[in-house]
């Protein structure tokens, strides 16, 4: 694939933007930045299901605040950013995920509602912080020319990261169950207490590690110039 794309002056994936260290640097900040944050989007509704024994209407409206933050600040950080520079942007929704999957990763069966709901509405308010401000920096570093192969790569990687997190955290979570000798079978009436705490090792896991890989995109982006709109 990389030998026939690069044959062609208009590639379907222009493999030759990675040539440009700063966009190459926004790609991967945007690749694992949607990877840490995706773990919680697929291990959340078991936990609250499982864990919390929540319905899944209920486990809906839980995760609503997130979305809703994600939307919200979204909105606002790309006209935001464009006046008082991205990289304050980026920094600071990357430092408020990294914090929030370290709170999420103390989450257990005790967990009041009312501190659980503040956490995933704080996240998202992370996520869309940083989210639309590298996807204007990403514009910002290549020329106008290549706009449009850019926005569709900039789609293609955050499928990826979010992909990635989906197999990560199934892989951590499933090897820790199947470590303790329970199979990994999440259906809700097989569920015992010994179970559930073994799920919970590595629910814990899984946001303990993602948190530590979380850091990656932020240095990344601690050390990258400051972009200007074009």
């Amino acid at each position: 694939f990389v030998i026939w794309e690069l044959r062609f002056r208009d590639p379907i994936f222009d493999l030759r933007l990675f040539k440009n260290l700063q966009f190459s640097n926004i790609i991967i900040t945007r690749l694992i930045g949607f990877s840490v944050g995706g773990s919680l989007f697929f291990l959340m509704p078991f936990y609250l299901q499982l864990v919390k024994n929540f319905e899944p209407a209920n486990v809906g409206l839980v995760l609503f605040p997130g979305a809703l933050g994600m939307a919200f600040v979204s909105s606002l950080s790309g006209r935001i950013s464009d006046k008082f520079g991205i990289k304050k942007f980026v920094v600071s929704g990357l430092v408020i995920n990294v914090v929030c999957l370290f709170l999420i990763s103390s989450f257990d069966s005790n967990t009041n509602i009312f501190f659980l709901m503040p956490v995933l509405l704080m996240n998202g308010c992370g996520m869309g912080l940083w989210a639309t401000p590298n996807n204007t920096a990403a514009m910002n570093s290549v020329n106008q020319t290549s706009f449009s192969s850019v926005s569709a790569m900039l789609n293609l990687i955050r499928t990826v990261g979010m992909g990635s997190s989906l197999a990560l955290s199934s892989a951590i979570v499933s090897s820790t169950m199947i470590a303790n000798g329970f199979e990994p079978d999440f259906s809700r009436d097989m569920f015992s207490l010994e179970k559930i705490d073994v799920f919970l090792k590595g629910f814990r896991y899984s946001f303990i590690t993602f948190s530590i890989i979380g850091f990656i995109p932020l240095i990344l982006s601690l050390f990258s110039k400051e972009l200007v709109r074009k």
